[in-house]
């Protein structure tokens, strides 16, 4: 994700993380995030969600040390153990909002 006055979610930083992660190559064609801001007395901290949808172009799903499974699913068939501040953010995209700032 690159920084600066404004985020671009579809950075080519996305299709090469991808690959580097998961062993495929894609092609963004649709994305949108949001940035939930945890207000605390002495700072606050921003939790920033990216959601990205992409078509596989080349390569196989392979694990790497920061997964133990990989598989595809509908989204509405998220797993019950997904991680509970992106529930929100997946099921936004779904239904079509993107860009929800909270």
């Amino acid at each position: 994700m690159e920084t600066g006055p404004k985020t671009r979610f579809g950075s080519q930083a996305n299709p090469r993380h991808t690959r580097m992660r998961v062993g495929v190559g894609v092609l963004v064609i649709d994305s949108t995030g949001r940035i939930v801001t945890y207000p605390g007395d002495d700072y606050s901290v921003h939790l920033v969600d990216v959601i990205l949808a992409a078509r596989i172009v080349g390569g196989s799903l392979q694990c790497s040390a920061e997964s133990l499974e990989l598989r595809f699913f509908a989204p509405q068939e998220l797993p019950a153990d997904i991680v509970p501040p992106a529930v929100a953010p997946v099921q936004d995209f779904v239904r079509g909002r993107s860009a929800v700032i909270s």
